[in-house]
């Protein structure tokens, strides 16, 4: 997936997809199917969570031991507010700390402090300082075995901890499982359901977490008004970049996505051929990745019967850099089985509608759920004949397709999704309700956070 080469793409994925509905003791100990793996596919819900689960109890089941020796005492001294600890690898340059640290740094003082728990291996950069100058606290704890991690957490006296990573890369589920806070939940990083006991909650929104897709999280839904995610605005340069300079056409529709290659399939490529073909002067500009993803992108394009030159791969910049340049896009063009989540952000920003179909699992939804609370839910379809449709339709109206941008546009400064105040008070809420249901003694229970006033 990585390569785009899905030529024999099917029956590897059907043979995963079976690996991962095997139950937990039916393999004889071959190694679970991380649950990332199944992201960018067609996967259905169910295999989704029993995956989560049978990786979970794998990931935990060598520590049980020393667990079972932990017995953290949870109850408080004394009342200072809430201790709200996040718990990361990307604590770094990364694009869960590009949404994560203007939110960390909008959250109130007052009745709260937060605390930074650094894990993983990578290198300390300014966005790492920029995170520990805006908690109360900042522990590394990389090179920390689990058991010892959570006791320097649990030291810290957390109420709520959260995590940032879920089954990404460095997670750090096994800390989560010695339970050094007495209320655990996951947000953001994964946003999917994590399939462990140790954490109690997952905070969601109602489009990324619609009703059909409740039943497959091993969690407590926590319901935030808007989007879960944070989307702050982001300096971009002023200066002007031409189109020319990227190699793309100076008229005719510009399409764009700038998704992670292994995000992409065929069928949707097929149908961005299909746009291609349909409209003669229009050019897909794509995020470029290795070699071998490069060439199989252009033989599949040669295969539909479009020029390879038509296929544009934008360098690596850096990150205001590239947001600069992507103004100069007409349309974003959503992945399908693991829509984008900073990618869709970027555009936005830079002032590009993004088209997004709304599938039926998380990794399918994200797109789905940061449109809606853009005020864009009219570029949310529901299958992929109405998304080519609708692309087809906005690109063939130039009239048309500069309403939607200046829409986009004036979204910046109404719209839910870019109001990290907004997003602050509402987690805080929900730690408050995570934590006050565990003071009374009730076990977790969905919660729906009330819109900000």
């Amino acid at each position: 997936m990585h390569q785009c080469d899905w030529t024999a793409l099917s029956p590897v994925m059907a043979r995963v997809q079976a690996l991962a509905a095997l139950p937990a003791d039916a393999d004889g100990g071959a190694a679970a199917v991380p649950p990332f793996a199944l992201a960018a596919t067609p996967a259905p819900p169910a295999l989704r969570l029993a995956a989560a689960r049978r990786y979970a109890a794998r990931c935990v089941a060598p520590l049980q031991p020393a667990i079972d020796d932990l017995r953290f005492d949870h109850r408080r001294a004394t009342v200072d507010g809430l201790r709200i600890g996040y718990v990361s690898p990307d604590f770094r340059q990364h694009s869960v700390a590009t949404s994560f640290l203007p939110l960390l740094q909008a959250h109130r003082r007052d009745g709260f402090s937060w605390h930074g728990f650094w894990i993983g291996h990578e290198e300390a950069d300014n966005v790492t300082t920029a995170v520990m100058t805006a908690c109360d606290e900042f522990v590394d704890l990389r090179g920390q075995d689990p058991v010892t991690a959570a006791e320097r957490i649990h030291d810290s006296g957390i109420d709520v901890l959260i995590d940032l990573a879920g089954h990404t890369r460095h997670s750090a589920l096994e800390v989560f499982a010695c339970r050094p806070a007495p209320v655990q939940a996951h947000y953001l990083g994964y946003g999917s359901t994590i399939g462990a006991d140790c954490i109690a909650y997952l905070i969601t929104d109602h489009v990324h977490t619609p009703a059909a897709l409740q039943p497959h999280c091993s969690e407590q839904l926590v319901f935030l008004p808007d989007s879960f995610m944070a989307a702050a605005r982001p300096e971009i340069p002023l200066a002007t970049v031409a189109r020319q300079a990227e190699g793309l056409p100076e008229d005719g529709i510009v399409f764009a996505c700038f998704n992670a290659p292994y995000k992409l399939d065929a069928d949707s490529f097929a149908s961005w051929m299909r746009l291609l073909v349909a409209l003669p002067d229009s050019v897909l500009w794509l995020r470029r990745g290795g070699d071998a993803a490069t060439a199989n992108l252009q033989r599949a394009a040669a295969g539909h019967g479009v020029d390879p030159e038509r296929l544009v791969f934008a360098r690596r910049l850096p990150h205001l850099q590239h947001l600069a340049r992507h103004s100069l896009a007409d349309l974003a063009l959503d992945s399908r089985w693991h829509t984008g989540g900073v990618t869709t952000l970027d555009a936005l920003w830079a002032g590009v509608p993004v088209v997004t179909i709304a599938g039926d699992s998380h990794a399918a939804r994200t797109g789905a759920s940061i449109l809606h609370a853009a005020g864009l839910a009219d570029l949310v379809t529901a299958s992929p004949e109405a998304y080519e449709q609708l692309v087809l339709d906005l690109a063939g109206d130039r009239i048309r397709l500069a309403r939607l941008r200046a829409r986009v546009a004036e979204a910046w400064d109404t719209a839910p999704l870019y109001d990290v105040d907004r997003l602050a008070r509402h987690l805080e809420q929900a730690y408050a309700a995570m934590h006050a249901q565990w003071c009374d003694g009730r076990a977790p229970a969905a919660i729906e956070v009330a819109t900000a006033g």
